[in-house]
């Protein structure tokens, strides 16, 4: 039997497509990540749809006596004066554990009318972005990448708003025993754009194709919403999707029969109470409800329309007149 490192041998291979290729490019990503990740131990990707290319990410265990160099970035040789600085701001590192793994620092931090802030602060004009994250059931993830690539064809540059932030990334999902785990393998979708933090009706850059890829994940392919990474539309009804809720909830009723670990957030989207559905002004453009009628609201008044998706008809999408 052979001894295995802790260390593993990472390999980053881009395949781009040209003029005629069939093997290379995302021509054929759609057979590759039903396959991939059972190739490898750890194993992910970058997809970018309107380049054509997939970033394929290898992640293995290897022999102990193998040889080879991980040149990490933040691991190069950097100035002294720097090293000694970042070491003064982050130690020493004793303390709790919910200090020590969090983003914390902010909160020890002397006040000084906002000259430094943390990147996501929402007082200043820092970072604002949203990701939508959901996991495709394995067996659907073919179609569902060949249905992104239909809509990569209507329109080329749509994909670009999420190709700024690195493009699709894409990691494997195992099953999982848990009330509320993954029922069976699954492809984790990453989805990350920016909105508008100023005033959220105005309308993301091609919002309808995004919605589009939203909603046919969630309604046509059954995929589950990662739990802090979504709007309200993702879990619309969510709790019906685990065939284990019912056992769920009786735990939780047994360990906390008061709710004290409860809120109206927790109660609609485990299907206790309310809904996590909210009809007001702008609900389709915020993902807190499904664009239904073209008069609903005010939408129409910002040059959007509800319409059925390009690809995925049964889809209501804002899109602009």
């Amino acid at each position: 039997m052979k001894s295995f490192d802790v260390l593993h041998y990472h390999v980053t291979e881009i395949r781009t497509v040209s003029p005629g290729s069939v093997s290379y490019g995302d021509s054929d990503f759609g057979v590759q990540a039903l396959t991939f990740g059972e190739k490898h131990e750890f194993a992910d990707f970058l997809l970018l749809p309107s380049q054509h290319k997939v970033v394929y990410r290898i992640d293995d265990r290897v022999p102990l006596n193998t040889s080879g160099l991980f040149d990490f970035f933040p691991f190069r040789p950097q100035l002294s004066s720097a090293l000694a600085l970042v070491r003064s701001l982050g130690y020493p590192v004793i303390g709790r554990q919910n200090r020590m793994m969090s983003s914390g620092a902010r909160l020890d931090s002397h006040q000084d009318v906002l000259i430094t802030a943390c990147p996501w602060d929402p007082r200043i004009k820092g970072e604002f972005f949203h990701q939508t994250t959901l996991s495709v059931p394995l067996r659907h993830v073919k179609e569902f990448i060949n249905n992104i690539k239909e809509l990569v064809k209507i329109e080329p540059k749509f994909l670009c708003i999420l190709e700024d932030s690195n493009g699709i990334l894409m990691r494997y999902v195992t099953s999982s025993p848990a009330f509320l785990g993954k029922e069976e393998k699954a492809l984790h979708f990453d989805l990350t754009y920016y909105r508008s933090k100023d005033d959220p009706l105005v309308p993301r850059l091609y919002e309808d194709f995004i919605e589009e890829i939203e909603l046919m994940a969630v309604f046509k392919y059954n995929a589950l919403p990662h739990w802090g990474k979504n709007r309200n539309i993702a879990f619309n009804d969510v709790i019906k999707k685990y065939k284990n809720a019912i056992a769920f909830l009786k735990v939780k009723e047994r360990f906390d029969p008061l709710g004290l670990f409860s809120r109206e957030w927790t109660d609609q989207i485990l299907g206790l109470k309310g809904s996590v559905t909210i009809v007001k002004e702008g609900c389709e453009l915020e993902g807190l409800c499904i664009f239904s009628e073209d008069s609903q609201f005010l939408t129409v008044l910002r040059g959007y329309m509800c319409r059925p998706g390009k690809v995925y008809r049964e889809a209501r999408v804002c899109t602009r007149v």
